[in-house]
């Protein structure tokens, strides 16, 4: 696996080559601390942690793996989320 450092609007995004030869994007913690909620929130939308692929299941934009494939578990998710939001700083 070989890892390339991007910066690309003021992110340091790390891209991996997987043995599957996809790209991985990610953003270290230091970086991600210093974004504005403005930056965060266009990072978030521009699939930075989650996509919906064509069979619109909510997927991991890294790693690929499904975390909802309904809107019942999208809920669970987010409820779950919600209560996660607790624990942070």
């Amino acid at each position: 696996m070989t890892t390339n450092i991007v910066l690309r609007k003021q992110y340091l995004i790390m891209i991996e080559k997987t043995p599957v030869n996809r790209e991985v994007h990610s953003i270290d913690v230091p970086t991600m601390e210093t974004l504005s909620a403005d930056e965060y929130r266009e990072f978030l939308e521009n699939g930075g942690l989650f996509r919906i692929d064509e069979l619109q299941i909510l997927r991991s934009s890294c790693a690929d793996y499904p975390i909802a494939t309904s809107k019942k578990q999208f809920d669970i998710f987010i409820s779950h989320l919600i209560t996660m939001r607790q624990n942070l700083l």
